[in-house]
C-alpha cells in the first residue's frame, strides 16, 4: 500500500479509520501466512509501517476535530482499600 503523509492528509477521519481496520486485518492474514511459509516476514514490515503511520495521521485528524481517543482509561475510580479492623469496626 505504502501511504504518504500528504495523500493521507486529505483523507477524512473515517475514510483513515476503516483503512486502518482493513491494515490491521491483512496483518493478522499475513501472519498466517508467515506461519506456513506462502509470505515474507519483509512484507509484514512494511505493512506495520503503513499501520504505524495510519495510528498517527488517525490521532491527527481527531485532535484537530476536538476528539479524544480513550486508550484504557478506567471509567470510574475504585473505591479505596479498608483494612481489616475498619470493616469490624464498620460492622458494629
Amino acid at each position: 500500500m505504502a501511504y504518504t503523509e500528504k495523500e493521507l492528509d486529505g483523507k477524512t477521519l473515517s475514510e483513515i479509520s476503516s483503512l486502518l481496520l482493513g491494515c490491521e486485518k491483512k496483518i493478522k492474514e499475513l501472519a498466517g501466512d508467515i506461519r506456513t511459509g506462502q509470505a515474507k516476514p519483509a512484507d509484514m514490515l512494511a505493512l506495520n509501517s503503513d499501520l504505524a503511520l495510519l495510528k498517527k495521521m488517525r490521532d491527527k485528524k481527531s485532535q484537530e476535530q476536538g476528539r479524544t481517543i480513550k486508550r484504557g482509561q478506567p471509567t470510574k475510580s475504585s473505591a479505596p482499600l479498608k483494612s481489616y479492623d475498619d470493616y469490624l469496626k464498620s460492622k458494629k
